[in-house]
């Protein structure tokens, strides 16, 4: 009767495991689906970049100065918009702080 017991506890903790693992998967996708979409309602004009005046609605009302430091730090080729690749860099950033 040992052996069964263990043999069950086993597979408990097996699917608690495949459980917890497929959450954690999905609640990152659910992450990378959120920026997508902020990003995509940000680009106003859906030329598939944002503006420095775009961006700025990102944040909120008279913060304008931090979001210029923000956009100029993540506008990595200098071009003056940000592209879908640029702006995910923002999770990297809040990482740091």
């Amino acid at each position: 009767m040992t052996g069964l017991r263990l043999l069950g506890a086993g597979v408990a903790m097996l699917v608690g495991f495949t459980v917890a693992f497929s959450e954690a998967e999905a609640a990152a996708k659910n992450k990378k689906g959120d920026l997508s979409a902020q990003f995509k309602k940000l680009d106003t004009n859906n030329d598939g970049k944002l503006s420095q005046d775009e961006f700025s609605k990102f944040g909120k009302a008279g913060k304008e100065k931090k979001a210029n430091k923000l956009f100029t730090k993540l506008d990595g080729n200098n071009d003056g918009q940000l592209s879908m690749d640029e702006f995910k860099k923002i999770t990297e950033l809040k990482k740091k702080k």
